[in-house]
């Protein structure tokens, strides 16, 4: 479905576990201030980077819903099944396989 089309409301994407803020929340947000707060946080943080690249992988590593749980990446048209641990010093996962650490360059967690 296109997000121009008329009825493009959050169930009828049927994404699932997907939500909404209006349903969260419940109340209503407006998009342009969203978008606003947004960027106004990636300026601020990029007027520092890469010395606040530690304070950006804690505040990443607080907010990750995946760490320490079992993920299956696609890397390298292969999947990969184990453990997300976070993020390496260069942005890579790193998943725990059998007892090692294994840093996946690109990839998409299923």
């Amino acid at each position: 479905m296109n997000i121009n089309q008329e009825k493009n409301d959050i169930h009828s994407l049927d994404i699932p576990n997907a939500g909404s803020l209006k349903t969260e929340y419940n109340r209503i947000f407006v998009r342009e201030e969203i978008i606003s707060s947004v960027a106004n946080n990636l300026k601020s943080l990029l007027k520092s980077f890469p010395k606040n690249i530690n304070q950006i992988n804690d505040k990443w590593t607080k907010a990750c819903a995946h760490l320490n749980q079992n993920v299956e990446l696609s890397y390298n048209s292969k999947k990969i099944k184990g453990l997300f641990k976070g993020l390496g010093d260069n942005g890579t996962g790193i998943v725990e396989k059998n007892g090692k650490l294994i840093e996946i360059i690109s990839g998409s967690v299923h």
